[in-house]
């Protein structure tokens, strides 16, 4: 017999989320695109795009600490989970719009930085989890795969 969905627990998989490692990305791509900023004269977007990093990065720890904090209860509640995280996502938007709206159009760089931070947290967290399939895949005797 199987569960219905609304009936479910709240589980959340481990994320293979490295902090540390997406910072010292970030560090280097924003030191990268500030210096070709520089190079074409317009070295502020460098830096409003390192910012957008950082918010972007600010969000992902965000995200683990309410994670953390939300399943660590006997019964965690969905509703909690989504509340919490479209006002988080809507204080970071508001953050990055209000500082691109000012700086303009410098500040647009913020944006961009946010945007390509969340494409370089889905790397981050998906590659590791491919490569452990794959080698997982490539363990198992071709017989087993398909009775499975």
């Amino acid at each position: 017999m199987t569960t219905p969905a609304q009936d479910a627990p709240l589980v959340f998989p481990s994320v293979a989320f490295r902090p540390l490692r997406l910072l010292a990305i970030c560090v280097v791509l924003a030191g990268l695109v500030t210096l070709a900023a520089a190079v074409l004269g317009h070295p502020m977007i460098g830096v409003f795009f390192g910012v957008g990093l950082a918010l972007g990065l600010l969000n992902a720890i965000l995200v683990q600490r309410s994670v953390e904090s939300i399943t660590a209860k006997d019964h965690p509640l969905k509703m909690k989970m989504a509340l919490n995280s479209a006002t988080r996502l809507l204080v970071m938007t508001v953050i990055g719009l209000t500082i691109a709206f000012i700086f303009r159009p410098q500040g647009l760089g913020v944006v961009f930085g946010m945007a390509l931070f969340q494409v370089l947290l889905v790397l981050s967290t998906a590659l590791p989890v491919v490569k452990k399939l794959r080698a997982g895949a490539a363990d198992e005797p071709e017989g087993e795969a398909t009775q499975q």
